[in-house]
This record gives C-alpha cells, structure tokens and sequence, in this order.
C-alpha cells in the first residue's frame, strides 16, 4: 500500500489506500498496477498530485512557480526508504539537453509561464509530437533550466537558509507581481546579484540531495468502513484516475460507476456518497441525475465545497433555460435559489474556482444589479485567481457598471503588473 493525499479542484482532501500490487477490480487492466510500486508513488504524489495542488491554491501562485518547482519534484526518485532530489549534475543532464547557459531571472521569471511543465520531465520529440507539446526550443532550455536552479539555490542552498526568503516572496508575487523590488525585499539581492550566487551554487552542487522518507506505518486511528465509504473512497480514486490516465479512461469511468451508482439500501441516505455521485453525474453531463443527487446531499447538510458549488452552477443552468424574470433574464427568486448553495460553498472554503465563476454569471443574468457584498466576493476572487480570464474580465465589467470602478481599475492594473 502506499498513502497520497490528493486534492482535486474543490478544496477537498481524499485519503486513498492503494493496493498496486492487485489491479482493484478484475475490470481494471493490470498493465496499470505492472510498475515498480515506490517509483508509482513517488511520480504520482510529486509529480501530477503536486502540480495539480498548486493550480487550486489560493492566491494562486506567479505563473513562474509551477512550470519551476515541478522541475525540481518530477526529478525525484525512491530507494530504500531514501527520497533523493537530483542534484545539479543529473538534471541537467536527463533534462535540459546538457548544461545550457543561464537566463537573467527577469527573464525567466517573465517566459517561464509561457513553458509546459511537463516537457521538464520528457524531453523527447516524439513523446512531445504525440502528446501535442510544442518543441523544445535552446531559448526553452535556458529559461527552463535558470528556473530549475533558481528554486534548486533558494530551497537546498546553504542548508536551506533561503527558503524561507523564497516563499515570502511567492506570496508577494502572487499579490503584486513578479518585480525586482520584490525580489529584493524578499533576498536582499539584486536580479544580477542572485545570478552570480546561482551560477556559482550550479558548479558545487553535483550529485544527489537525500531526504530521510519513513518507512514505518503511518499513526492513525482505524474503524472497519461502511458499506457508503468503500463505494465512495474506491468510486473517487478511479474518477480521479480516469482523469489522469487517458488510456484507460473508459475502462476507470466505468469501475467508478460501478462503485457510485451502485443500488444499495445503506448507501442511499449517506450524505458523502450522494454528494460524490452527483459530482461524478455533473461530470459525465447527466445534469438531471446529478442535480437530484446534489439536492439530497445538500438537504442532509453535507460539508463537501465542491458538492455545493456544482448544486449552484446545476441550478444556474437550469434558471438560464427557463428565465423568469423581466427582458428574459432571472428572477429574483431564480437569483436566490443560485446564491443559496453559492453561500454554503463560501462559508465551507473561498479557494473554490468554480464559485466564483457561477457567482459572476448569475448576476450577470441577473434582472437587478448585484449587491455590494456580491461585487466584493467577486473582486475577492479575482484576486484569489487572476490568471482565470472567466473570473477576472468579467469581474473587471461587473465593478465598473456597478459604481466601482476604481476597484475595477486597481484590478486591472494588479492583473497587468502581474503579467497575467
């Protein structure tokens, strides 16, 4: 077995316990359980699991940030209980095509979003060609290495005396934009300065960096599950696997059906399930199923974000086919209904994306301007996401018709120093 916390878009956390040495259904193709079990877990727990993490952290982190710091946690392997980060040397070597110069870090820091994470951990053409990645470039390599070893110096160098500097200034980042101000007040170095240091790091850090990784079993209270939990626990890990592993989509879509629409008298009234099956209903656009599922969960007062979130953007829809309001837009009473479970998903987690979105498209239906505390939960979501154009242009729209348009402005103006 190994353990992996997993986030997936809604705030929500899932503990799964997998058996890869046995496929979990004998509807599942053993060729996905046929790989070396630590290596499995460490590409899965450090690679996608991570980079997906950070795509739903609020405020979302500088676009530099992912495509970097996957550089650094793709590279890992396990041996023995021993986690190893690949030093300088191996990387370079395995993925950057050699040892290419490095690029000043204003540029890196401005062209690094524009690079796909994943050609830092596969970098040949056809592997690219087939999966539909642009080519690999020598301008790619440079930005991309320079990224690698900036996050490489600031996390190991020195025993690790600059990670604290380094996460003061992604949080600035993320608030105000990656400048050399902000740099500065987070290193106390300049671009130029901090080059020298990484150059010069880049040349003594060869080899591998270990981190002691546990073995032993893992400290937790246990009780034998429901019935309700294994179809919902073993029901999410193949919706979340299906999502990751293309070729064996049909295959994980349908197990998990098997395990969350099951009819079984003891899983109908339990609040979680109902909540997961109508997540799963939404997903595969069985709109109706899935409302009505929603709607269950919601009434036994479910604490699942996500769950509330979807009911809102389900009964959004529903109210746009059939407005009730004046000039075909939605009624009060149709508004209310949508801002309900948009509430409840607020008060649960504000770092739910979707929300936001549901939240501005409502009003923007809507047959009566949208309140000050609606314009400010949109303004704070913007904020909490500025790289999701569906929230912050219209967001942007929203606050300048509804007599904020300084607000809108300074939102502007926060998206274009951010390079967003």
């Amino acid at each position: 077995l190994y353990r992996s916390v997993r986030r997936y878009g809604d705030g929500d956390l899932v503990l799964c316990y997998v058996n890869l040495s046995q496929p979990p259904s004998a509807d599942l193709s053993p060729s996905l359980f046929d790989r070396q079990l630590d290596q499995v877990a460490v590409e899965i727990v450090f690679g996608n699991a991570l980079v997906e993490q950070l795509r739903h952290t609020a405020p979302y982190p500088p676009g530099w940030f992912i495509p970097a710091v996957s550089g650094v946690f793709r590279l890992l392997t396990v041996n023995d209980g021993e986690l190893r980060i690949a030093g300088i040397n191996s990387a370079a070597q395995t993925s950057f095509g050699g040892d290419p110069p490095l690029a000043p870090l204003d540029q890196m820091f401005a062209r690094m979003p524009t690079l796909s994470a994943a050609w830092v951990r596969r970098n040949d053409d056809d592997f690219r060609y087939r999966n539909g990645l642009p080519k690999v470039t020598d301008g790619d390599h440079t930005i991309a290495y320079t990224g690698f070893l900036f996050l490489h110096w600031a996390l190991f160098s020195d025993q690790g005396k600059r990670a604290a500097a380094l996460w003061r200034f992604i949080h600035d980042s993320a608030a105000r934009g990656t400048t050399e101000d902000v740099f500065i007040k987070s290193f106390n170095l300049s671009y130029r300065e901090a080059l020298v240091q990484i150059g010069n790091y880049a040349k003594k850090a060869r080899g591998v960096l270990t981190v002691n990784f546990p073995l032993g079993p893992v400290d937790a209270l246990t009780r034998v599950a429901s019935a309700a939990e294994i179809s919902r626990i073993t029901g999410t890990w193949c919706r979340l696997a299906a999502i990751e592993t293309a070729e064996h989509r049909t295959q994980l879509i349908s197990a998990a059906e098997k395990f969350l629409l099951a009819s079984i008298d003891e899983q109908h009234e339990d609040e979680n399930l109902l909540a997961e099956r109508g997540i799963f209903l939404s997903e595969l656009g069985r709109t109706e199923e899935a409302l009505l599922s929603l709607e269950k969960a919601a009434a036994k007062k479910v604490s699942r974000p996500r769950a509330y979130a979807e009911l809102a953007q389900l009964r959004l829809r529903a109210a746009r086919a059939e407005p009730e309001g004046r000039g075909s837009k939605l009624s009060l009473l149709q508004i209310n209904r949508i801002l309900e479970p948009i509430g409840e998903t607020y008060r649960l987690s504000k770092q739910i994306e979707s929300m936001y979105v549901t939240l501005i498209r409502t009003w923007e239906s809507a047959e009566i301007a949208p309140p000050a505390r609606s314009l400010k939960i949109i303004l704070e979501g913007a904020h909490l996401f500025p790289a999701d154009h569906d929230i912050v242009i219209p967001a942007i729209r929203l606050l300048s018709e509804n007599g904020l348009a300084s607000e809108a402005e300074n939102l502007r103006s926060f998206i274009t120093e951010a390079g967003r």
